[in-house]
């Protein structure tokens, strides 16, 4: 009955941004600034109640990025540099650094399985680059671009990657075996998306077989707006009146 109605979800001064979802689609986690710098807080979304901070940044900004069964991702932002974080979501343990240095980061993002880590990083040369990590056993690291990639995403059985080129071009490579061993690369087709790494530019099905592309509008698409000046000249010129 209440198809298509919007309802806030929160309601209050404060500024707010980067939702993400719980596997189970129960709660929604969020950047809020309640606390000073900031703080990330979750919210039933099936249950009228507040909501509560889960984690209270000491010195910079925290993002929430990617949701599994045992962890929250989250960036941390600070003067000093960038870190990938994980966040266990058992209340007796504290955060676990992923990654840290002088470098960008970004999208970390859980395997459908939970056990690895899809993230971008500028290490390699200062280019931004695709690798995932094995978040338990021997912690093995991939790097799955080559020539720069940004944007990844994963196939629901974990066994394929998809990541953005920076000409737009979308990549996927095969992951194989248990220990995920990348193959080439491969372009399965060239986009009019302009790459922006602040952005999520796409989203594919679970079976990897579409794409929703957030794609610029072609000139001849774009709509304007013409200003005439002296109009009422023109007026009389055009019917003139005794």
């Amino acid at each position: 009955d209440r198809s298509g109605i919007r309802s806030r979800f929160t309601s209050d001064e404060y500024s707010e941004s980067d939702p993400i979802w719980s596997p189970d689609g129960n709660y929604v986690m969020f950047r809020s600034n309640r606390k000073i710098p900031d703080g990330l807080y979750r919210k039933s979304f099936s249950v009228e109640e507040e909501a509560t901070l889960v984690k209270e940044s000491e010195e910079g900004t925290l993002i929430p990025e990617d949701w599994s069964e045992n962890f929250i991702s989250y960036l941390e932002v600070t003067e000093k540099g960038q870190k990938i974080c994980l966040l266990p979501l058992s209340s007796d343990r504290d955060s676990r650094i992923i990654a840290e240095g002088n470098f960008n980061y970004d999208e970390p993002k859980f395997s459908p399985d939970g056990r690895w880590l899809a993230y971008v990083s500028s290490e390699a040369e200062g280019i931004s680059d695709v690798y995932i990590l094995q978040l338990e056993g021997k912690g093995l690291k991939r790097r799955i671009s080559t020539k720069g990639g940004v944007q990844p995403q994963w196939r629901e059985d974990g066994k394929e990657l998809f990541y953005l080129d920076f000409d737009g071009s979308m990549i996927a490579v095969e992951l194989k075996g248990e220990t995920l061993e990348p193959g080439d690369p491969k372009t399965l087709f060239q986009s009019s998306i302009s790459v922006d790494e602040r952005y999520d530019q796409y989203a594919v099905t679970g079976d990897g077989e579409k794409f929703l592309l957030l794609s610029p509008l072609d000139s001849g698409d774009v709509s304007s707006i013409n200003i005439v000046l002296n109009w009422f000249e023109e007026l009389k010129e055009r019917v003139p009146v005794d």
